[in-house]
């Protein structure tokens, strides 16, 4: 093995060392990157740096196009940019099969298929040439589709959490918006509702991860803006517009009372007590779980009261 190889295959070592230090476990497309890469060196023992160089020049992704598919489903996502002869793609998550990738020219095109019974996730794609050098875009793949996640909690509590989505595969949405429900157990009626945001990550104990956030309290004086903007149809009747003027006018005192209120030190003290005991009786801010087969595992944070870490199990199911 001649000078260069020697200093690449090195470097290779040391970086999967690095690795493996950062963290304990190796995905799988990991492994199989690491194996072609190790076979791609063995194959070109005793060539020239600058020969291997110019036949296979680091890759390059321009685009890539129909990278969104549902749980369960199959799709075919085209790769376009510059690759050698030999080159392989790669999708950097062990949930995504990559069914076959074909390159012809300037493209790959590949089938990738995404397992039932699992959440929103993301995806990069990875192109590795024959001389170990590579081109990767980030997120390039998205299992979408809106989704309601029933979980079972240890103090039994039930939590739904339900997708807003409207479209399976939002642009620019990375981590999409839930609305979560609080059940006792037993009742039909929510004691507490939030919203959230869901996010993936393939390096944690458990791959999703619900931030929770109050839902926004409507806006001061909501109803007399809705009530002016009623008064600006040029069809309003002379009574409908009388009727309007007299709404338009309660709403107003009430929204004056509800300012002076927000200004009375008492009103803030009652205001600050109820949030504080609010929080020491509920306090949930993140809930973490994993998927397998559409059944879940995690647990969720809230107050010490509740449980700082409380067990949950439960199931996601597609939203019709």
């Amino acid at each position: 093995m001649n000078t260069w190889l020697k200093r690449t295959a090195t470097v290779m070592v040391l970086a999967l060392v690095a690795l493996g230090l950062a963290r304990a476990a190796t995905h799988k497309y990991q492994e199989q990157e690491d194996a072609f890469r190790k076979a791609c060196l063995q194959q070109l023992q005793g060539q020239p740096r600058e020969a291997v160089k110019a036949k296979y020049p680091t890759p390059e992704i321009h685009m890539v196009s129909s990278g969104c598919l549902m749980p369960g489903a199959t799709v075919e996502t085209i790769v376009n940019g510059k690759f050698s002869p030999g080159s392989k793609l790669f999708v950097e998550n062990d949930n995504i099969e990559v069914v076959k990738a074909d390159l012809a020219g300037t493209q790959f095109r590949a089938t990738l298929k995404a397992p039932a019974g699992i959440g929103p996730e993301t995806a990069a794609i990875a192109v590795i040439s024959p001389a170990g050098q590579m081109a990767r875009s980030d997120k390039a793949v998205r299992i979408g589709g809106a989704n309601e996640w029933t979980m079972d909690a240890a103090n039994g509590w039930k939590v739904v959490a339900r997708s807003q989505l409207t479209t399976p595969c939002p642009v620019g949405s990375d981590d999409p918006a839930y609305d979560v429900s609080f059940f006792r157990k037993g009742e039909a009626t929510p004691f507490e509702k939030l919203k959230a945001r869901l996010t993936f990550s393939l390096w944690g104990t458990r791959e999703y991860a619900f931030a929770l956030e109050a839902a926004p309290s409507a806006a001061m004086g909501g109803d007399y803006v809705a009530l002016m903007e009623k008064l600006r149809d040029p069809n309003l009747t002379p009574a409908q517009r009388e009727q309007l003027m007299t709404q338009i006018t309660k709403a107003s005192e009430q929204m004056q009372a509800q300012m002076k209120k927000l200004t009375d030190p008492a009103y803030m003290k009652q205001q600050a007590d109820e949030a504080q005991l609010k929080e020491q009786q509920f306090g949930c801010k993140r809930i973490e779980v994993s998927a397998q087969n559409g059944k879940l595992t995690g647990e969720m944070r809230c107050s010490d009261k509740v449980g700082t870490r409380l067990g949950v199990t439960g199931s996601v199911t597609a939203i019709k």
